[in-house]
């Protein structure tokens, strides 16, 4: 019987954004501490660090106009 061989791409890191931090709790799917009508803090965490990214993009594109 032939194995499947899956190939996989080489990953390139994109060092131009932040990307956020991760914590060990972020894997811990089953705990919750409280519950949060705004609906995840892992979700919230990833919005907040998306924007910040977003708002980078927009001083370096205002600095390099003048």
């Amino acid at each position: 019987m032939k194995k499947p061989f899956y190939k996989t791409e080489t990953f390139n890191a994109d060092h131009t954004t932040y990307g956020g931090l991760i914590y060990p709790s972020d894997f811990n799917t089953d705990y919750r501490r409280k519950v949060n009508a705004n609906g995840s803090a892992i979700a919230s965490r990833i919005i907040l660090d998306k924007k910040f990214d977003q708002d980078l993009i927009k001083n370096r594109e205002r600095n390099t106009q003048i």
